[in-house]
């Protein structure tokens, strides 16, 4: 799948790379580097390699990610769907993203926004977390069913 934003044409399938990648990266330009340092460096910033032309700082790559966050994503995900609560998709993403890896399910998106003081129906949830269903865009798997009845399924993004 490709995403066009304003100033960006990205295919997210091949744009990531791996940690390895990462490394060989940092040694040519940094030889002396821990393995650890590269790591904490790859935790924290990715692996998309349009960072590497810049210093791997917070003030430097920060504005980057947020550029292609608010190019690519957002802004492909709000035309595809024809959304008009752009905030409340930025703060469901923002919840998807902080729980990459554990088990999310609409009533979890619910429960969190109301916690916000942004109440939403749990049918909303599960309608907004489906928008980022494209595996290219945000992989993610449908988890066993909780041991809690529930009408709607229980996903972990990748």
């Amino acid at each position: 799948m490709i995403i066009y934003g304003l100033f960006l044409r990205a295919d997210f399938s091949q744009m990531k790379i791996e940690f390895a990648e990462f490394r060989k990266f940092r040694i040519k330009n940094y030889p002396d580097e821990r393995m650890k340092e590269s790591f904490n460096l790859y935790m924290r910033y990715g692996g998309l390699p349009g960072i590497h032309s810049m210093p791997l700082t917070d003030e430097a790559v920060f504005p980057y990610l947020n550029a292609i966050f608010n190019t690519a994503l957002l802004k492909d995900v709000v035309s595809r769907h024809k959304i008009r609560e752009v905030e409340l998709l930025e703060r469901i993403t923002s919840f998807i993203f902080s729980n990459c890896g554990n088990i999310t399910s609409a009533k979890r998106i619910s429960d969190f926004l109301k916690s916000q003081k942004t109440p939403v129906s749990v049918e909303t949830g599960n309608r907004e977390m489906r928008f980022y269903a494209d595996p290219k865009l945000l992989p993610m798997e449908k988890a066993n069913q909780s041991p809690i009845s529930s009408n709607y399924p229980y996903f972990y993004f990748k």
